[in-house]
């Protein structure tokens, strides 16, 4: 299956294909006599796998090491559990941080929801004195 064919199936351009290859998450296609890339027929099922993780918040390391536990037949709970234990950890990490910045938020907002109009705002006032 050449570029254009894998890019229409798939739904991604022909440079994000090139690109991923150049990662290393697709193995190198067979070149034809003509330096045409000639793909696996595999290889739109495997790019789908690769727009899924990176929907999940898969960085393009962590999908290369669940791709290569994949091509080992290593696909177990206990060989991808690791790495999505990491993502989940992560995520947690993320969550509690916009957790703080939207309490930041709401107590700014509260602070001028009150307020007149024309009236002074300390906490945000505040973010533009130097300390």
């Amino acid at each position: 299956m050449l570029i254009g064919e894998v890019a229409k199936q798939s739904g991604l351009t022909r440079d994000s294909i090139r690109y991923y290859e150049k990662a290393g998450l697709l193995p190198a296609p067979y070149r034809r006599d003509n330096r045409y890339k000639e793909y696996p027929d595999d290889t739109v099922q495997r790019l789908t796998s690769i727009k899924t993780l990176q929907s999940l918040g898969f960085a393009l390391g962590s999908i290369r090491e669940l791709l290569e536990l994949a091509d080992a037949g290593a696909t177990t709970c206990g060989d991808v559990g690791p790495t999505v234990q990491r993502k989940v950890r992560e995520l947690d990490g993320q969550i509690a941080a916009l957790t703080r910045m939207r309490s930041k938020l709401d107590s700014l907002f509260l602070c001028c929801k009150g307020a007149r109009p024309d009236a002074g705002c300390a906490p945000v006032e505040s973010l533009f004195r130097s300390p």
